[in-house]
């Protein structure tokens, strides 16, 4: 099989519109130069088209195993790449926004410990201030029990 005239050792295609290629007695300039190009892998002919990659994009090259790999993938229409672009950005606007809301909810959680924690304080505070009304109340009424008995015991006609 031929690559675009290059010897080709056999071709996979591990995702949707990827092709990798598996290229012999040729460097890595060469399989670089089929960028721009549409792919065609033909018998050794050179005539008999095997299968063809028009409009894919050379994405890499490199050599492994003694042999040149050629990686490609279908290159997108110009809307479909700004429409993905856009994703993009909109994606790290979206990944800056929840960034800024989780660092929100962490400030509000720690503000509302630190309220918990005035709360419960007051609640002492009233906790203590109900007992010593409480306290101030018995005192209170003690003391009008003694007037009461203090004014039974007294003598109600003045003496000379």
């Amino acid at each position: 099989m031929l690559l675009n005239g290059i010897k080709c050792g056999g071709f996979v295609t591990p995702q949707k519109d990827v092709v990798e290629f598996s290229l012999a007695e040729t460097t890595i300039a060469a399989a670089s130069a089929l960028d721009g190009e549409d792919l065609a892998i033909t018998e050794d002919d050179g005539e008999t088209v095997v299968a063809s990659f028009k409009g894919y994009e050379v994405t890499g090259v490199w050599e492994s195993n003694g042999a040149v790999r050629l990686r490609a993938a279908r290159a997108l229409e110009a809307d479909s790449k700004a429409a993905i672009e856009a994703l993009e950005t909109n994606l790290a606007s979206v990944t800056a926004k929840v960034d800024d809301v989780e660092e929100d909810v962490a400030d509000v959680s720690a503000a509302s410990a630190d309220t918990l924690q005035a709360v419960g304080e007051l609640g002492v505070d009233s906790a203590a201030l109900q007992q010593s009304t409480a306290e101030i109340l018995q005192a209170i009424g003690e003391l009008g029990a003694m007037v009461a008995a203090m004014s039974a015991d007294a003598p109600t006609e003045p003496t000379e």
